[in-house]
């Protein structure tokens, strides 16, 4: 039984405070900027940030959700924890450097926590696939390979990411991109 006016709670909206408290505790214990984002890197990681959040805005309420979308939901939500627990205290949201990771899910790509992303938009588009949802979730991709080259410019200023680029060659998609 639910009080009226408050959502029940669903596998999604879980997952979603779950990523939310990893990201506000991440926020709290991550280490000092040895390097900040430019202006442009910022401006280009922004549509990314939007293109998300209008996806899961565009989506049902999640209790209305279909079982298949709120376990890639799930699945998306666990690639993403994962990605940002390895990177700890190094976890930014804008551009910036303050360590690079190269182990665990940072080992076959370099930008993993961007996989989980697009498990979450995708999840969010087939959960209410319209002709209103389809453009941010077409979109998605685009601007999450915006963003990573805005982030790589800044990291590949560091040796390190040089070398780490050098042996993790693929950013997203093993074998594509």
């Amino acid at each position: 039984m639910t009080n009226a006016g408050v959502a029940p709670i669903t596998p999604v909206r879980i997952c979603v405070s779950a990523i939310n408290f990893l990201v506000g505790f991440l926020f709290l214990t991550r280490s000092p900027l040895t390097r900040k984002g430019t202006t442009s890197s910022i401006i280009f990681s922004l549509p990314s940030f939007l293109v998300a959040g209008l996806t899961f805005k565009l989506s049902p309420p999640t209790d209305m959700w279909p079982v298949y979308a709120e376990i890639l939901f799930i699945l998306g939500t666990l690639f993403t924890i994962t990605s940002f627990i390895y990177l700890g205290h190094n976890f930014a949201v804008l551009p910036g450097v303050r360590g690079i990771v190269t182990h665990e899910p940072y080992h076959l790509i370099r930008h993993p926590a961007y996989v989980g992303e697009l498990f979450l938009v995708t999840s969010c588009f087939i959960a209410n696939p319209t002709l209103v949802s389809v453009w941010p979730f077409l979109a998605a991709l685009p601007c999450i390979m915006m963003r990573i080259k805005a982030e790589e410019k800044l990291l590949k200023t560091e040796k390190t990411y040089r070398d780490y680029a050098d042996k993790t060659v693929y950013r997203l998609l093993p074998g594509i991109w």
